[in-house]
């Protein structure tokens, strides 16, 4: 019976460590991305970026293959209103477990940011 026990508990380690070894790869990837929208949608709307769309759409594409992100231009969208700056895309992953099933995520990064008022 403890020899069972064992042997179960030693799976369960072994498929916590497989699943941390196969998700936190890419939320990890995901924060790293997003932390990257924020800052290029906060230096826009500071007035020191001051990028035309098609340029921000550039960095974000090269970020994203970075991290190993697979994005069309078209599925990144801009948006300004007034000095406030949006940035957000949607892309998806599927990943192949260990038992031949799949699993899909789905990650939706984004940023807004408004430019400080004058003072």
């Amino acid at each position: 019976m403890r020899s069972f026990r064992a042997l179960f508990g030693l799976l369960v380690v072994a498929g916590l460590v497989y699943a941390a070894s196969t998700f936190l790869p890419l939320y990890f990837n995901n924060y790293q991305f997003q932390d990257d929208l924020n800052t290029e949608a906060h230096f826009d709307s500071t007035g020191y970026g001051g990028k035309e769309d098609e340029a921000i759409r550039q960095v974000v594409l090269k970020k994203a293959a970075e991290y190993k992100i697979t994005l069309s231009p078209e599925l990144i969208h801009i948006d300004r209103s007034g000095p406030e700056v949006a940035i957000w895309t949607e892309y998806k992953v599927l990943v192949k477990l260990i038992n031949g099933k799949t699993v899909l995520l789905q990650f939706r990064p984004h940023s807004q940011n408004a430019k400080p008022p004058d003072s």
